[in-house]
C-alpha cells in the first residue's frame, strides 16, 4: 500500500514537473481581443515626405580634411546600405574680421566665401570658388554616396562681417539688435546667390537656400564664442532679405531654387515671423523651417506651412531619453521619439539632423547627440544604437511617401508606387506589447506579406536591423505583432492598394478632366510639385504602376477630345485579402476527455 501511495506521488510529481516544463518552451497564443488596436489610417495622413538628412556644419570642417573618414561617414549616413539621407545642409559661412578669434572651436568659425585679397583691394564681395574645401568635400562625397540622389540646402548664419553693424559675424553689440546693415540687404542676397551658383557649376545641384537662422533669437551677440548668428526682425528687414535673395538668384538662373524661411527656434516664432512677411515676400518663401517643436499648439505653423507650401524640420537633436532600464537603448529610444512627435506635430515633408557626427566620445548609455562618432585621433568612424535606430524609420520611409499619423510611438507612411505600407513603432517600456494594427482606408490583396526589423539591446550584443520572417500575420483587417521590450520595429506591408473613388485622370478631383489635370500630372513627372497617393493612383491612367509622360498624353488626349478614359478597376474583390484573426470567443478548446 505504501509503494503503490509513493509511485503514485512521483507519477504527480513527473507530471508536473513535465507540465512545468511544458510553460516554459509553449508560447500560447494571444488572440485579437487580448491585443492593442492601433488604428493606421489614410485619413490621418499629414505630408506626401521630402526626406532624411543632416548638416554639414562643424563635423564637416573638423573630418572634411581626411579622406577616410570623409568616406566612411557619407557611406554610413548616405550609403544604400546605411541610413539613405537624401537631404544634405551646406552652411555657406558669412566670414569673420580677420582680426577675431573669440570662436572657441575651429569648427565653429565656417570659412567666408569671400577673397580677402579682392577685399582689400577694394573690389568689394568677390566670391572665392575654392573657398570652404573641407565641407564641401564631405558635401560632394555624400551625393557620391547616395547615387547623386541628395538635395543641397545651402543655410546661413550671417552675412559676412562687413555687412554687419557690428563688424562681427556673432552677432549684434545689443542681441536684439538686428546686424545686417540694411542697406547691404541686396549685396548679402548676391553673395548667397554667388554661392549656390558656384556650388552648382562644381556639379553639385542646389534645391533651396535658407538665408536666415533663428533671426527673431536674442542670443546672437559680438563677440560670443558659440557661433555665427544675426539677429533679423520680424516683417521688413525679414522681407527685404527674403525679396532680394529670390531677386539675385532669378538674375543667375537660378529660377527653380527654393528659399525657405525662416529656421526659427520653434513653430510658434516660425509661424509668427512668416505670417509677418510682406505679401510679396510670401510669394518668394516655398518652404517654412523650424528648429524644434515644443510648442504646445503648432496649429499656426501648420497653416503658415500650407500657406508656403512645404515645412521641414531642421537641425534637430537633443539630449533625449527614453526607455525602461533600456541601457544603450535610451538615447535611441528618446531620438525615435521625437522624431516621431516632430512630425506628427507640424506635419512637416523633412527631418533634418542638426550634427548627424559626434565629434566626441559620449557614453553611449547616457544621453548624446549625433548617430556616429568620430574620433579625430584614430581616424575612425563608428555607428551607435542610436544610428540603427534612426535607420529604422529613414531606411523604409521614404522621399513621395505619404506620412501618416498614428499615435506618440508609431508612425506610419504609404508608397503607393510599391503598393507598401511601412509601420515603425517604439516600445518604450520593459514588456513585450502585443498590438494588432487596424489598417482603414486601404485594401489588402491576395499574396500580401508583413516584413519585420528590428534593433533593440547593446551595439555589441544587440539587435541591429534584425530581420524578423513570418513574425506578423497579415489579415485583411491588418496584422498583428508583438514589441520586444525597449525596442524600435519597423513593418513593411505589401499588396496594400489605397482604396480610391474617382474618375483616372481627374487629379484635383472637382469632377472634370481638363487642363488643370495635365499641369499638375506634367509637374509632379518633372518633380516641380508633389502629388499625394489618392492622386497618384488618379494620375496612374493606364494602370501600369507608373507616373509619366504615358499618362500626361492620355490625360490631354481625353481633354481634346481625341481619346475618352474609361474607369478601370486596378483589382476586384476576389483579389482581396479574407482571412481574419481569431478572437478568444472564436477559438476552440480541444476536448481532453476522450
Amino acid at each position: 500500500m505504501e509503494v503503490e501511495k509513493v509511485r503514485t506521488i512521483k507519477r504527480i510529481v513527473c507530471a508536473a514537473a513535465a507540465f512545468a516544463v511544458m510553460l516554459n518552451i509553449t508560447a500560447f497564443p494571444v488572440s485579437a481581443d487580448d491585443r492593442q488596436t492601433v488604428t493606421v489610417s489614410y485619413e490621418a495622413r499629414t505630408a506626401v515626405f521630402s526626406g532624411w538628412g543632416t548638416a554639414l556644419y562643424r563635423w564637416g570642417e573638423a573630418i572634411g580634411g581626411d579622406y577616410d573618414m570623409t568616406e566612411e561617414a557619407t557611406r554610413l549616413l548616405y550609403g544604400d546600405s546605411g541610413l539613405r539621407m537624401n537631404i544634405a545642409r551646406y552652411v555657406a559661412g558669412g566670414g569673420d574680421a580677420p582680426s577675431h578669434s573669440h570662436f572657441a572651436d575651429k569648427d565653429t568659425a565656417v570659412p567666408g566665401w569671400w577673397s580677402a585679397s579682392a577685399l582689400a583691394e577694394g573690389k568689394g564681395c568677390v566670391i572665392d570658388k575654392n573657398a570652404d574645401q573641407h565641407q564641401r568635400n564631405v558635401l560632394e562625397s555624400a551625393v557620391t554616396a547616395a547615387g547623386g540622389n541628395v538635395k543641397t540646402d545651402i543655410c546661413a548664419y550671417s552675412p559676412p562681417y562687413f555687412m554687419t553693424v557690428s563688424g562681427c559675424t556673432a552677432g549684434a553689440v545689443y542681441s536684439g539688435d538686428d546686424n545686417i546693415t540694411p542697406t547691404q540687404a541686396d549685396q548679402y542676397a548676391g553673395y548667397l546667390a554667388d554661392i549656390a551658383s558656384a556650388i552648382k557649376n562644381s556639379g553639385v545641384s542646389v534645391g533651396s537656400i535658407s538665408p536666415m537662422n533663428e533671426p527673431s533669437s536674442l542670443h546672437w551677440k559680438a563677440y560670443s564664442t558659440r557661433q555665427e548668428g544675426c539677429h533679423i526682425s520680424q516683417g521688413e528687414m525679414q522681407s527685404r532679405v527674403l525679396v532680394s535673395l529670390r531677386s539675385a538668384l532669378n538674375m543667375r538662373g537660378l529660377t527653380s531654387v527654393t528659399i525657405a524661411a525662416s529656421d526659427e527656434a520653434d513653430p510658434d516664432t516660425a509661424a509668427a515671423s512668416y505670417n509677418a512677411l510682406t505679401n510679396v515676400a510670401r510669394g518668394c518663401t516655398g518652404r517654412i523651417t523650424v528648429h524644434s517643436t515644443a510648442s504646445a499648439d503648432p496649429d499656426a505653423f501648420i497653416q503658415a506651412a500650407e500657406d508656403a507650401g512645404d515645412a521641414w524640420i531642421t537641425d534637430a537633436d537633443g539630449l533625449y531619453t527614453a526607455g525602461e532600464d533600456a541601457g544603450e537603448m535610451s538615447a535611441a529610444l528618446g531620438l525615435s521619439r521625437s522624431i516621431i512627435n516632430d512630425l506628427n506635430r507640424t506635419s512637416a515633408s523633412a527631418w533634418v539632423m542638426w550634427q548627424a557626427v559626434n565629434l566626441n566620445k559620449p557614453d553611449l548609455s547616457g544621453s548624446y547627440t549625433g548617430l556616429v562618432n568620430a574620433d579625430m585621433e584614430s581616424g575612425s568612424v563608428s555607428a551607435t544604437q542610436r544610428y540603427y535606430a534612426f535607420g529604422q524609420f529613414s531606411r523604409y520611409i521614404r522621399p513621395s511617401s505619404v506620412l501618416i499619423k498614428v499615435d506618440d510611438r508609431t508612425i506610419a507612411a504609404y508608397d503607393n508606387g510599391k503598393h507598401e505600407l511601412t509601420v515603425v513603432a517604439v516600445n518604450d517600456t520593459a514588456e513585450e506589447k502585443h498590438v494588432k494594427y487596424a489598417i482603414e482606408g486601404f485594401d489588402i490583396l491576395k499574396g500580401g506579406s508583413v516584413t519585420e526589423t528590428r534593433t533593440s539591446g547593446s551595439l555589441a550584443s544587440g539587435e541591429h536591423w534584425s530581420s524578423k520572417p513570418n513574425a506578423a500575420k497579415l489579415y485583411k483587417s491588418g496584422f498583428s505583432a508583438d514589441l520586444e521590450p525597449n525596442s524600435v520595429t519597423t513593418y513593411v506591408v505589401s499588396g496594400v492598394h489605397l482604396r480610391v473613388e474617382g474618375q483616372a485622370g481627374d487629379i484635383n478631383s472637382d469632377g472634370v478632366i481638363n487642363v488643370t489635370d495635365v499641369s499638375l500630372v506634367s509637374a509632379y513627372v518633372k518633380s516641380f510639385k508633389s502629388l499625394d497617393a489618392v492622386q497618384q493612383q488618379l494620375a496612374d491612367v493606364n494602370g501600369d504602376g507608373l507616373i509619366n509622360v504615358s499618362d500626361i498624353s492620355m490625360i490631354a488626349a481625353h481633354v481634346k477630345g481625341v481619346r475618352v478614359i474609361k474607369g478601370s478597376a486596378r483589382y476586384s474583390e476576389d483579389d482581396l485579402l479574407t482571412d481574419e484573426e481569431t478572437t478568444a470567443d472564436e477559438e476552440t478548446t480541444p476536448d481532453n476527455d476522450g
